[in-house]
């Protein structure tokens, strides 16, 4: 099926997010810029690969963000 998303990036790109105790997690770009606020922090960075940095998320809050998004992008509408 043709995916429902696109933001005109590679479909195996990966964004490097930085979180509120500094740890970073990679993650496919498909699936974190379905969320709007890192869309818009991505929107904004002009170096691309520079990591994204969201010091107001804790990891286990953006681990269940982007789960979600996976799952919402993977999952074919009815």
């Amino acid at each position: 099926p043709k995916p429902r998303f696109n933001y005109g990036i590679a479909i195996t790109e990966t964004l490097k997010l930085v979180v509120s105790d500094g740890s970073s997690i990679e993650v496919e770009a498909k699936y974190a810029l379905m969320c709007k606020f890192i869309k818009r922090l991505y929107d904004q960075n002009d170096n691309k690969q520079d990591p994204i940095y969201l010091p107001c998320i804790n990891r286990k809050c953006l681990k269940i963000a982007i789960h979600f998004c996976e799952y919402a992008y993977e999952t074919p509408l009815p």
